[in-house]
């Protein structure tokens, strides 16, 4: 269906499905995954939810499927390799000094002091580089400054209730740049959680999250006279598009 947003039909389905699938849908409408992805391209990356990290991401992850099987990209596919490749560098041309990103996305350079901001846009575009990246690039400088600033304001804010849905983000771009760089360690990780019993956690600090007491706490003016936590909202924005940046989503992988 052309009218809904299909980003999170092509994430999913460009990890479970072949490239060339094809059906038919209840509307007797044809799709296919090329399809799904002329599709996610008509959207402009600046207007879309999170800065379009998502439809980038799933764009992505479709061209790493077609890959799987196809030596050389072709037309639709060689589009869509071409423009996650020129988000990839719009990204790095505009990346801070400390590592972060910019927090407009790929809309023009700005630094976030507030480390919600900071992490949620660091983290979504750091999360679409991981898979637009080929093996050889992970290693360069920038991505490995990208990787030390989102780890590192993680752990100096570790006792600040973070916005949800920007950290898993952020959360998930290291998963994947430790799956791809330290594949063993991270097999050894995913075995050793098996066996921790987390039915029973036992926070140090109470985890607040994005709940009506977090809101409070950020119009509270102990919060407010302390740069690191004032929130850099924009009166203007789409409530709608304030809701699916705080949308809660599972990565499938």
């Amino acid at each position: 269906n052309t009218n809904e947003e299909i980003t999170w039909t092509l994430w999913a389905f460009s990890r479970y499905l072949p490239w060339d699938t094809e059906w038919v849908s209840d509307r007797q409408e044809e799709w296919s995954m090329e399809k799904l992805v002329r599709v996610q391209m008509q959207s402009e990356p600046t207007k879309s939810a999170c800065g379009g990290t998502h439809g980038l991401f799933a764009t992505a992850s479709a061209v790493n499927c077609y890959l799987k099987d196809q030596k050389q990209l072709r037309g639709t596919w060689l589009e869509a390799s071409m423009r996650v490749r020129q988000y990839a560098e719009y990204a790095r041309s505009m990346q801070n000094r400390d590592g972060s990103f910019s927090s407009k996305y790929f809309e023009g350079p700005e630094y976030a002091s507030d480390v919600n901001k900071r992490v949620s846009t660091t983290g979504h575009t750091l999360e679409f580089i991981m898979e637009a990246l080929p093996q050889n690039r992970l290693d360069e400088q920038w991505v490995r400054s990208a990787v030390y600033r989102i780890a590192t304001d993680l752990i100096e804010y570790k006792s600040q209730p973070l916005e949800p849905g920007g950290m898993y983000h952020a959360i998930d771009s290291l998963v994947i740049y430790r799956e791809r760089t330290r594949p063993e360690y991270a097999k050894y990780l995913e075995e050793l959680a098996k066996y921790k019993d987390f039915e029973k956690p036992e926070p140090s600090d109470q985890i607040i999250g994005y709940s009506k007491q977090f809101l409070q706490q950020q119009n509270a003016a102990q919060y407010n006279q302390q740069p690191q936590y004032r929130q850099n909202t924009n009166s203007n924005d789409d409530p709608s598009r304030q809701a699916r940046r705080r949308g809660l989503f599972s990565r499938y992988r």
